[in-house]
């Protein structure tokens, strides 16, 4: 995710590194109106190609993008890497020339970066442990694979996953479409776009738990 705004542009003054945290970086994108969507393309095919790397090397820990979905606001997306230690990005740096010198930029629609939006700003943040979790051991996922609901547990629906993404997994276009919070617990509604014709929303819900 972010480790290419800290290439594409200044990384930002190291933070005092307290013991047992690790970085997270925003990194704040506002689109050319209209070009949202060619935006993310880009990202996805340049910074997130070379973030893929980055974390098979065990550089990051994550990387993921995400958008308001529309033209307003004085930024519409954001990217977001979580770094495996409190050092961030200066604990990649040297590693991290090397996967960007290996990077050929992918132009979409045969526009760059410059053409479909811009960085306005990025901030780092601790993560302190214990790290947060997805999923908590009690998590249950429902569905309708077919005519019938099915139900697993957290551990069961695991199982289904090897530890890599699915072939196309990052072309996937994410948003959050809807949101709704009530003191410790919210409702979201996550839409993932496969391609034009096929979309499907899900539903989560979330309890903040410890804090």
């Amino acid at each position: 995710m972010l480790a290419v705004a800290a290439a594409q542009s200044s990384p930002p003054a190291p933070l005092a590194a307290p013991a047992n945290a690790r970085v997270v970086t925003m990194t704040y994108l506002k689109a050319v109106p209209g070009k949202l969507s060619q935006l993310e393309r880009y990202i996805r095919a340049n910074w997130f190609a070379m973030d893929e790397v980055a974390e098979k090397r065990g550089l990051f820990v994550s990387h993921l993008w995400l958008d308001t979905g529309s033209d307003e606001g004085p930024w519409n997306a954001i990217v977001m890497v979580t770094y495996r230690d409190a050092r961030g990005f200066a604990g990649i740096e040297e590693e991290w020339r090397e996967i960007r010198a290996a990077h050929r930029e992918v132009l979409i629609d045969g526009a760059g970066l410059a053409a479909l939006g811009r960085v306005v700003d990025s901030r780092e943040f601790f993560e302190r442990e214990p790290f947060v979790k997805a999923f908590p051991s009690s998590a249950s996922i429902e569905g309708l694979p077919g005519e019938r609901p099915a139900t697993s547990s957290f551990d069961e629906y695991a199982r289904f996953f090897g530890g890599a993404l699915a072939p196309g997994a990052d072309t996937v276009a994410r948003t959050i479409t809807r949101g709704a919070q009530h003191g410790n617990s919210a409702a979201v509604q996550p839409r993932l776009r496969f391609s034009p014709t096929r979309v499907r929303d899900e539903q989560l819900v979330l309890l903040r738990i410890d804090g």
